[in-house]
């Protein structure tokens, strides 16, 4: 039997995947398990046991972190959270350079990450997408 915070862990995960699979347009679908068990440390907002916004950071290598999977429920879009989770996931991050891939499409992402002195400093073609590369130093 799972502890109570255990359970509790396994809910938000659970929020996150859902909202990740709902409205992030990744190649890959997210469960519970991949949020728990992954590399990533998910930055979730949680308003009365609700997830609402997260963001993930992910250690490439001692210097390097990559910012991802940020994403905001659109009941909460439009006040600033994307920025809010851009933010909290720098302060968490150690490292000296940070980096985003973002869809050319996904303009409020892109707004985040430039108003946290991103700078956008490449795009590829992939599939039938471009995506965009942020950089923090």
């Amino acid at each position: 039997m799972l502890s109570p915070y255990l359970r509790h862990k396994e809910r938000v995960a659970t929020q996150i995947a859902l909202l990740l699979n709902q409205h992030n347009k990744l190649n890959v679908k997210y469960s519970s398990r991949n949020i728990l068990q992954g590399r990533e440390l998910y930055l979730p907002t949680v308003i009365s046991s609700k997830v609402f916004a997260s963001v993930a950071l992910k250690k490439v290598s001692f210097s390097l972190s990559e910012i991802c999977h940020l994403v905001v429920h659109p009941e909460m879009r439009g006040i600033g959270l994307g920025k809010l989770l851009v933010e909290k996931a720098v302060k968490n991050s150690k490292a000296s350079f940070l980096y985003a891939t973002i869809r050319s499409d996904n303009i409020a992402s892109q707004k985040a990450f430039i108003a946290n002195q991103f700078e956008k400093v490449s795009e590829k073609v992939v599939d039938d997408h471009t995506l965009f590369m942020y950089v923090r130093k």
